[in-house]
């Protein structure tokens, strides 16, 4: 969802999902390594994180930090995140 959302937006945006875990970056290139995440744009990363808190979705305050879906959240939970995403990439 969060790719899709960049996309929309012109936004590059590299996303990775393992099992409940999830990631981004905000880069023009497939993120494999340290060095590769060291590439990315953290200042983007502050705008779109800020963003979201004002909208009430709480991310990890670094860009290179995990992220988790756990077994309470819901669809509408996921789409309340997703709109928002949407929102605060359009105001970047």
């Amino acid at each position: 969802g969060l790719k899709s959302v960049a996309v929309k937006h012109g936004i590059a945006l590299q996303t990775t999902v393992r099992g409940s875990m999830f990631g981004f970056f905000f880069n023009q290139n497939e993120v494999k390594n340290y060095d590769d995440a060291l590439k990315s744009d953290v200042n983007l990363y502050a705008k779109f994180h800020a963003n979201m808190l004002k909208r009430g979705v709480y991310l990890a305050p670094s860009q290179f930090e995990t992220g988790f879906i756990c077994s309470t959240m819901d669809e509408a939970q996921i789409d309340f995140t997703l709109n928002a995403a949407d929102e605060a990439m359009a105001a970047l």
